[in-house]
């Protein structure tokens, strides 16, 4: 019945960061950061860290979470690396973080248009 409820739980927090407003994402987002690395770690709460920088309305979530992986030692930070669960949290984290740095340093074109990556 536990792993019942932290699974229903997980798809609820999924839905609320989808579908909130910005200021509830960063809310989640900072209670997520101030247990980072056990959530990354736990089957369910891994999806909810992902949720907070892959449903975001605006950068302030993923830079609340990515200030979170960045303040992690290297003890924390390789655990999480070699976890079974917490390392797509960090591909999928880095991957976003690339991709949203790559938007903010070439924002447009030859053309003049946004770019569409």
């Amino acid at each position: 019945m536990y792993a019942l409820g932290r699974a229903c739980s997980n798809y609820f927090l999924q839905r609320v960061i989808e579908c909130g407003g910005e200021r509830l994402q960063v809310a989640i987002a900072e209670r997520v950061a101030a247990d980072v690395v056990s959530l990354s770690s736990d089957q369910f709460g891994s999806y909810v860290v992902e949720s907070c920088f892959l449903q975001m309305r605006s950068l302030a979530p993923l830079q609340v979470v990515l200030t979170a992986f960045l303040a992690l030692g290297d003890d924390d930070l390789g655990g999480l690396v070699r976890g079974g669960f917490s390392n797509y949290v960090v591909s999928k984290l880095l991957v976003v973080a690339k991709d949203v740095s790559r938007r903010r340093c070439f924002p447009v074109n030859y053309f003049g248009s946004e770019l569409l990556i």
